[in-house]
């Protein structure tokens, strides 16, 4: 009876633990130069991974940041000065991702917290594409 009441306290302890998801902004296209000077390749796994579901050749990461979450927090990134995006932690299980285009909504998903892995992009134009990859596992510093 005791071990199953410390076990419980224990799951119930991670469960209100902060939590950090790391935020790669990312543009994609068939350009091999970088859309940006400070712009840099994406490591070899994500790249494999976002091009066996989209078209582009090229993936270049424009921004990266770490993102720390309390329980019932919320935080709001700004990727560029036209895009932002918000996480919020809505319940013990599931996370809240939504992104704004100039300031309006363009997007919302619930992702589970606990294997948290989504991407969300979209505005497709001048032969590129956006893609915000939010991830609880560090990306490479490749």
């Amino acid at each position: 009876m005791l071990g199953l009441l410390l076990a419980r306290g224990t799951a119930r302890g991670a469960e209100d633990a902060a939590l950090t998801c790391y935020l790669q902004f990312v543009c994609a296209s068939d350009q091999e130069t970088p859309p940006a000077p400070d712009a840099k390749a994406i490591g070899p796994e994500l790249r494999q991974r976002l091009s066996a579901v989209f078209k582009w050749k090229h993936y270049w990461e424009l921004k990266r940041q770490s993102v720390h979450l309390q329980p019932g927090g919320k935080a709001r990134v700004v990727l560029n000065p036209e895009r932002e995006a918000e996480l919020a932690w809505v319940s013990t299980g599931t996370m809240a991702v939504r992104l704004y285009y100039r300031g309006r909504l363009s997007r919302k998903s619930e992702v589970p917290v606990a294997k948290c892995f989504s991407v969300a992009g979209g505005d497709a134009s001048d032969g590129r594409s956006w893609f915000v990859i939010i991830r609880r596992d560090r990306p490479p510093d490749d």
